[in-house]
């Protein structure tokens, strides 16, 4: 298993002073890095992962491209395949994952899901070869104004997009507790329905739910490492991913935040912290 993380200035200055090592970087890992995309040659971008490479290869997280989600009507018109092929082959690692969501929500969900699985077979042709291409299950947190609470966090529907795609898959726990929670389910039973004999990687962080909402991408806390150290005893992803790390608090709990141009001390501590408890599991379940 590798373990990776989000890029972001702290990740990259931990890792030039040698208090993380991991096998890679996740980029784009919140909003204000899709600017590196903004430009056509893609020089920021080739810049920055060029200097980053010597810490590790960076892992493309979507596509490159603002609002093309997979289940888009429009999908195909608006992605451009070799801009994203830039993209991974400047990256160092030949793969992609991305979220399953998009498209009309007033469609039937046959059709919904005909038309995402269509587009996934269509994004592998356009690419070429992969190493992976693996689909997300997304936020369904029942305070968000995102439209993500139709089929695309029914863990069914999921299953079976993934499976009759014949793609990987891609857990992200604190997404899976959104989910359930918004559906009414257990969160253990959220996770047993999901693709997980497709299992390519996951991606852990912390989250909080109070009375005033909910919100994920916090510190890792002990119910994110039971329910990934569950997921653990029963498959063997080939990447765990820390996805930490958030541009605001909206529910006020005085968490550190990532912001561009600045290195947040406090959240570079707890970066360290979590990369080294993950480290020691990973090779605690690689024994298994």
């Amino acid at each position: 298993m590798r373990l990776a993380c989000n890029y972001y200035e702290e990740t990259e200055w931990l890792a030039r002073e040698g208090r993380i090592a991991v096998d890679c970087f996740k980029y784009p890992s919140l909003g204000f890095q899709m600017k590196a995309f903004d430009d056509p040659g893609l020089a920021e971008y080739g810049a920055m992962a060029a200097r980053v490479r010597e810490y590790g290869p960076l892992l493309l997280h979507g596509l490159g491209q603002r609002d093309n989600d997979i289940g888009r009507a429009d999908f195909k018109e608006r992605f451009d395949p070799e801009f994203t092929g830039r993209i991974l082959e400047i990256s160092g690692i030949r793969g992609v994952s991305l979220h399953l969501c998009g498209g009309d929500t007033e469609l039937p969900v046959g059709e919904r899901k005909r038309i995402i699985v269509d587009h996934i077979r269509y994004l592998r042709e356009a690419l070429g070869a992969l190493e992976f291409l693996s689909l997300e299950n997304v936020d369904g947190n029942p305070y968000s104004d995102m439209t993500y609470s139709d089929c695309c966090v029914d863990p069914d529907f999921i299953r079976e997009v993934v499976e009759e795609a014949d793609t990987e898959y891609l857990l992200d726990i604190s997404h899976a507790y959104g989910a359930a929670l918004a559906r009414g389910m257990d969160v253990r039973e959220y996770i047993g329905r999901l693709p997980l004999n497709r299992l390519y990687e996951i991606h852990i962080n912390g989250w909080m739910h109070t009375e005033r909402g909910m919100m994920a991408h916090t510190r890792i806390h002990e119910e994110g490492y039971e329910l990934l150290e569950e997921v653990l005893s029963r498959t063997k992803p080939r990447i765990v991913t820390l996805e930490y790390g958030r541009g605001d608090d909206r529910l006020g709990a005085g968490i550190p935040l990532m912001k561009p141009g600045v290195c947040n001390e406090r959240a570079m501590e707890e970066i360290e912290e979590q990369v080294g408890r993950l480290q020691g599991l990973i090779k605690r379940y690689e024994m298994v």
